[in-house]
């Protein structure tokens, strides 16, 4: 949950990024977030997510900066987490994070089995 995208939306000068965004707890939290986006000049909408932890921008390209757009963030009371120039994208990161979650169910459930197998041998 980190790191920014830019996508050119169209030929002119519109453009959006997409944020993460650390600290939110509620809807109270969203709604100080894009409100803080879309007052920063050049922004022509901002949409928070809270299950995802992300804000989506639209914006005209020269109008503002991500400067601008981290000091608002951080100026509402929140986290703006750092750009990730290179890596993997997000559904590569949300793949890796499922396998994550695979490998230490996978664990879990081994260790379960032994433990049962393990009381079960001392059972008459």
């Amino acid at each position: 949950m980190s790191g920014f995208t830019l996508q050119a939306m169209n030929p002119s000068n519109e453009q959006t990024l997409d944020l993460g965004i650390g600290g939110m707890t509620c809807a109270s939290c969203v709604a100080r977030v894009e409100k803080a986006l879309n007052r920063v000049p050049g922004v022509l909408s901002a949409s928070v997510n809270l299950a995802t932890e992300r804000a989506t921008v639209r914006f005209l390209s020269g109008a503002t900066t991500f400067q601008d757009l981290a000091a608002a963030v951080e100026q509402a009371g929140y986290v703006l987490e750092a750009p990730e120039d290179a890596g993997p994208d997000a559904s590569d990161r949300e793949q890796a994070a499922r396998d994550a979650e695979i490998r230490l169910a996978k664990l879990l459930s081994d260790q379960i089995k032994t433990r049962v197998a393990a009381i079960l041998a001392t059972q008459p």
